[in-house]
């Protein structure tokens, strides 16, 4: 048997025996199970349907990626990526023969490597394609695992279902770049950050959450632009959640992670400098100013309050306008509307169930995400592949509205 676990002081706490705790004024009812720490645990059984249709689903991701990894024609960054992969299995670290320090993509670089030091000419391509596909295929049973902690294990399947069969899904999953990595770093990132609102061990999970975006941004460095609406959902999400018991502040801690958190964007920023993006000079040249001039450099060429109508337009319409995800966006939508006006009855309520603090945090991660990309990066950066590294939450976010 599995669990949901769910964090939910109770004033009928008993560490000996389980407790069915019927609450009208909650409007909730719930089995409680003593696990070291006041939360409620939510059983959601992973029957044996729910296995079958899982495994059906991952097998039906695994052979569309295969077939694209197999018949598609090279997509041309991918022979950069080989380059940088060949450049480290030579000397370690990932400098092109023109002698730039090929930073993008780094993670998924060193771990293309291995793959294609065992590739002939013939198969190349194939073969570096490799770790992608592995990665594709094992996001849907993490989609899976996290919508069935989060809602019902059929929105979990619902979004693993989605995630399965998404063009941009099959397309990243099948290249030998980084996209389909930033994706499964993103997830479980974001749900380190979810996790460390709803759990007394919030600061082991906000502390692994670090780690997690250390990861995203050396495997892109464009993942950090979910940092903002993480950190606004963490907010909300951890108000809503301790209305009715709010823990004393930790200060020093939250001043330690603050700070770790600084860290860890100024080691990606530091990285992504030395790749001297647009062609800017190398650090310590004469050309180069102070180096926290340059690293601020490194993030403010993309940065930009640029409420061009034209290109917000276009960049809506390419990513939520095509076919397959008109639908989508409408459930999640009218979905979200329909949660609002649930928060709305409930106001006056100290209590909101776990699945919506959930979804609510979906919709705050993933809109203000979209809403970033089109008021405060430049019109470059408003490119469905960027916002395909957060397609797993938005996938979520569907299911549970449907």
């Amino acid at each position: 048997m599995l669990y949901i676990i769910v964090t939910m002081p109770c004033k009928c706490h008993n560490q000996s025996e389980g407790i069915l705790h019927k609450n009208r004024k909650r409007r909730t009812i719930c089995e409680k199970f003593w696990l070291n720490d006041n939360t409620f645990v939510m059983k959601h059984p992973f029957s044996l349907t729910h296995r079958l249709l899982l495994l059906a689903t991952t097998a039906l991701a695994f052979a569309l990626r295969l077939a694209y990894v197999l018949h598609s024609h090279p997509f041309v960054d991918e022979f950069t990526t080989i380059l940088a992969a060949k450049a480290i299995l030579q000397q370690g670290l990932p400098i092109l023969p023109s002698g730039l320090f090929y930073e993008h993509g780094m993670l998924f670089s060193y771990l293309d490597a291995p793959f294609v030091a065992l590739a002939s000419t013939a198969n190349l391509i194939t073969v570096a394609r490799v770790p992608s596909l592995i990665i594709g295929t094992a996001m849907v049973p993490l989609i899976y695992h996290i919508g069935r902690r989060w809602f019902s294990p059929w929105v979990g399947l619902g979004a693993a279902a989605l995630f399965a069969i998404s063009p941009e899904g099959m397309v990243w999953d099948g290249r030998a770049r980084m996209y389909g990595l930033t994706q499964l770093l993103v997830l479980i990132l974001a749900f380190w950050v979810f996790s460390s609102t709803q759990s007394e061990n919030g600061t082991r999970h906000r502390w692994l959450a670090l780690g997690t975006l250390l990861l995203a941004l050396l495997a892109h460095f464009g993942s950090l632009m979910f940092v903002p609406p993480l950190l606004v959902g963490m907010g909300v999400i951890w108000w809503l959640s301790h209305r009715e018991n709010r823990p004393a502040p930790k200060i020093g801690l939250w001043l330690a992670q603050g700070i770790a958190l600084i860290a860890v964007i100024g080691t990606g920023m530091l990285i992504k400098r030395l790749g001297q993006p647009l062609g800017m000079a190398q650090l310590g040249d004469a050309d180069a100013v102070n180096p926290l001039i340059e690293l601020w450099h490194t993030l403010s060429y993309q940065i930009g309050v640029a409420l061009d109508g034209k290109s917000t337009g276009s960049f809506l319409a390419r990513q939520f306008g095509v076919p397959h995800h008109v639908w989508l966006t409408t459930a999640a939508v009218l979905g979200g509307i329909a949660v609002g006006f649930g928060f709305n009855h409930r106001r006056k309520n100290a209590f909101v169930s776990p699945d919506s603090l959930a979804y609510l945090f979906l919709w705050l991660v993933f809109g203000l995400t979209i809403v970033e990309m089109v008021t405060l990066l430049e019109p470059f950066r408003r490119n469905p592949r960027y916002v395909v590294m957060g397609l797993p939450l938005f996938y979520l976010l569907v299911a549970k509205s449907v």
